[in-house]
């Protein structure tokens, strides 16, 4: 195989060899170039090679989809036009993609007509970069048409329905008894003429009891003209002050996709004595549920409902379940509110026992950016019944040797029992390779919030609300020291009670190996029966050819455990890992467990399991997405978001796409569901060529996709199977033929002949009419000879070519 390679590489070196000589420079080719035909017949070259190489790279006739540039700016993905010559043919579609105004001489034409570019601009300069799928114009100022605004030049509509699913299971077995719990998180929704129906809901059954929790449903729709977004249903309130408030109503708020988004949401960080569940709350309603390994954990991405609400955290291991709370300060951190008005009305909701009545809510606030210091100013007004409010706030950006963010809120609330006010300050920070986060909030004993007026409420109740809460964050990273993190949480209550939450971890490679530690300490007894809780963990990880080993000790509450932990990647796509313990204590047991996780091009798995000496424990998890569109129903193994899109590569199955936000793969019908696009930015689709069968073409293996929020993008790559083949052309008594003869197809130049008499087809087509040029005018017929089963994943077919006269 490596002979052939070597001899059908001779052509391109030889050719490389004629296109750098003296007599023709790659770098000086001016638009036509003439060779010397003689040259190429002493190198063994057919003289029809100068015909294929006389002109610059052009693109073939007919459409291509291109990577359009204006004047040096991006416009996106076109569809562009190309004639027999190569030349650009213009059309009016091709003006509105490329932004530009439509002059009169060209304004009468048909959708389909076409046109060159100079009839409607003379000075314009067309560079056509075939290699690069791209095109770059450079037209006068007056052609460029941006009075639209960028919301218009982006992709609008489309329609589709969507279900993402999270569903997970835990069955635990002890002293014969089984009992098994589940917990779900659905979402359903439709995307269709630019509005989104989206209704989120979260289910939970445990022994004879479950729940059900419509957490939101709601319509939405951008107003791409005011830069707003307009939300009717039950909803969350958003802006800077309000924040959270859960209402049935109408609201209207900033487009916060237009400019850049923030980054990220809420990661709670603890430690898992054992494989375990994490359930995170806020305001009663379940917002995260996940399975962890036994040891440090940080859940990320987490997406709180509220700004101020605490998250109340449950760990559910083997041997019971701990609580902690991750206060709002620690994760409500330092920035500049997004300027712009907010304006929200309804009827307020809940979710906890505590009955408030049904009260009606008007909420409005706006937020103004100070350019001269830097800083953007708050303010808003909150009415309902038997409360109202008014609340200021301030960000301001620091600049000095390192860049910081300082936040304030105040905000003076009156009840029907009283009146009150909270102040919150917070401090984001980075000086080199450290971060620095500081957050407090201070509220006076008549202060509420919304969902503290109750008259029922006992007093003992109020008085144990929380008066002062801060939280403090130091993390980093250094050659010499390694990674490193801490953070505590302190608060009281006005009933005199204290309580605070410490974690702190470290980790450092030595040689090949990686040294790490995590503390944890919970204080104080802010709820009945709460006790101390202390946790330490110290391990070291050793990598095993694509797997890793790590020995650990863990302590919690003068319970020692030691453990031997393996994990490992047996694919990209399948991971596992292993675990066997050691508890100490009163009584010491042993416990071992195994889990794996799989990606699937239709969903995502994940299973563990836990054998204890008295117990086992197994656990299950499900998720992933679905749309139901106009061409079928297309799974996805990621949540779709409010902006997806539809991707087909012809009808080949296992295709992998990645958009920068997750990978998809096409199913047996060659679609894929592109869960994630960016909404108001360029979103790039890039084909893995590694995934294509090795006889696939694909004409352009990227794309960018420019979408509006809401809206549902189809994109289609053109993908030809080519039957590629590498030829053994002999004469009649079964001589190879010379090096040098040109090979014609149906008449036309298609390639030349190398040593050895091989031939490099590389589109065999059967019904083409081959034929070889022997000189001296003469012609002979080649009968190709190939297997009849093609090979998928082979590059080319390897079969011979008998020269007929």
């Amino acid at each position: 195989m490596n002979d052939a390679w070597l001899r059908h590489s001779a052509l391109a070196l030889a050719v490389s060899g004629l296109l750098h000589a003296p007599a023709a420079s790659a770098q000086d080719i001016p638009v036509e170039a003439e060779f010397d035909r003689q040259m190429l017949i002493s190198r063994g070259l057919a003289p029809e090679l100068a015909d294929l190489f006389r002109k610059a790279p052009q693109f073939t006739p007919g459409s291509h989809r291109v990577a359009l540039q204006v004047n040096g700016r991006g416009r996106g993905s076109v569809d562009a036009q190309f004639s027999t010559s190569g030349e650009l043919r213009a059309t009016l579609a091709l003006l509105r993609d490329a932004r530009l105004h439509t002059p009169r001489s060209v304004a009468d034409l048909g959708e389909d007509a076409t046109f060159d570019l100079r009839q409607a601009w003379p000075q314009a300069v067309v560079r056509p970069q075939p290699g690069q799928q791209a095109l770059h114009l450079v037209l006068p100022v007056e052609a460029l048409d941006d009075a639209n605004g960028t919301p218009d030049d982006f992709h609008q509509g489309g329609s589709a329905a969507l279900l993402n699913y999270d569903v997970s299971s835990n069955t635990r077995v002890a002293a014969g008894r089984s009992q098994t719990s589940y917990t779900a998180f659905t979402e359903v929704g439709v995307n269709t003429g630019g509005w989104i129906l989206r209704s989120r809901q979260s289910f939970s059954h445990s022994g004879s009891a479950s729940h059900l929790q419509v957490v939101e449903s709601f319509a939405q729709r951008s107003l791409v003209r005011r830069r707003q977004l307009l939300q009717i249903g039950e909803l969350a309130v958003a802006g800077p002050l309000f924040g959270g408030a859960l209402i049935t109503g109408i609201q209207l708020l900033p487009e916060d996709a237009l400019p850049a988004p923030e980054a990220g949401g809420v990661v709670v960080e603890g430690l898992a004595n054992s494989e375990a569940r994490v359930e995170v709350r806020q305001s009663g309603v379940l917002i995260h549920s996940t399975l962890v390994p036994p040891g440090p954990f940080a859940l990320s991405a987490i997406s709180p409902r509220s700004a101020t609400a605490d998250l109340e955290v449950t760990v559910h291991e083997q041997d019971g379940e701990r609580r902690f709370q991750v206060p709002a300060t620690s994760f409500n951190r330092a920035r500049l509110a997004r300027p712009g008005a907010t304006l929200a009305a309804g009827q307020l909701r809940r979710f906890d026992s505590v009955r408030g009545g049904s009260r009606s809510l008007l909420t409005t606030s706006n937020a103004w950016r100070l350019p001269a210091a830097d800083a953007v100013l708050s303010g808003g007004a909150l009415l309902s019944e038997r409360y109202q409010a008014v609340s200021l706030g301030l960000d301001h950006v620091l600049h000095g040797n390192s860049r910081a963010i300082i936040s304030g809120r105040t905000t003076f609330a009156r009840a029907a029992h009283g009146y009150g006010l909270s102040m919150d300050l917070r401090l984001g920070t980075q000086w080199g390779p450290l971060r620095l986060n500081l957050g407090g909030s201070r509220r006076t004993r008549g202060y509420r919030d919304l969902y503290e007026l109750d008259p029922g409420e006992p007093s003992a109740t109020l008085q144990g609300r929380v008066k002062w809460q801060g939280a403090a964050g130091l993390a980093g990273a250094t050659q010499r020291w390694g990674s490193f993190s801490a953070h505590w949480a302190p608060l009281a209550t006005f009933d005199g009670r204290r309580g605070s939450r410490m974690t702190g971890s470290w980790s450092q490679r030595i040689g090949r190996s990686t040294l790490s530690a995590t503390l944890e300490s919970v204080s104080g007894r802010l709820q009945p029966g709460a006790r101390r809780d202390r946790a330490a963990y110290l391990s070291l990880s050793v990598p095993l050819n694509g797997a890793s080993l790590r020995a650990n000790v863990r302590q919690r509450n003068g319970r020692n455990t030691m453990a031997l932990d393996a994990a490992g990647r047996a694919t990209p796509q399948l991971n596992w890992r292993a675990s066997a313990q050691q508890h100490g204590g009163r009584q010491t047991t042993r416990q071992f467990s195994a889990g794996t996780g799989l990606l699937l091009p239709r969903a995502r798995v994940a299973a563990s399991m836990t054998l204890g000496e008295s117990s086992r424990t197994l656990n299950t998890q499900l998720s992933g997405g679905m749309v139901l569109h106009p061409q079928g129903l297309t799974f996805s193994p990621t949540r779709v978001q409010d902006t997806f899109g539809i991707a087909t590569v012809g009808s080949i199955k296992g295709v992998r796409l990645s958009t920068g936000g997750g990978s998809a793969w096409t199913d047996r019908k060659g679609r894929a569901v592109l869960p994630n696009l960016r909404a108001y930015a360029d979103t790039r689709v890039n084909i893995e060529g590694g995934s294509l069968p090795r006889r696939a073409d694909v004409q352009n293996g990227t794309r960018t996709l420019r979408a509006a929020r809401g809206s549902v993008s189809y994109v289609s790559f053109k993908v030809e199977l080519n039957q590629r083949a590498f030829l053994a052309a002999t004469y009649g008594d079964g001589s190879p033929v010379p090096k040098g003869l040109t090979v014609l197809a149906d008449g036309q130049f298609l390639t030349a002949t190398v040593e050895g008499g091989r031939i490099y087809l590389p589109s065999y087509q059967p019904q083409q009419r081959l034929q070889l040029v022997l000189g001296g005018g003469r012609r002979c017929e080649l009968e190709v000879d190939l297997p009849e089963q093609v090979a998928e994943d082979a590059f080319f077919q390897e079969g011979t070519a008998r020269c007929s006269t």
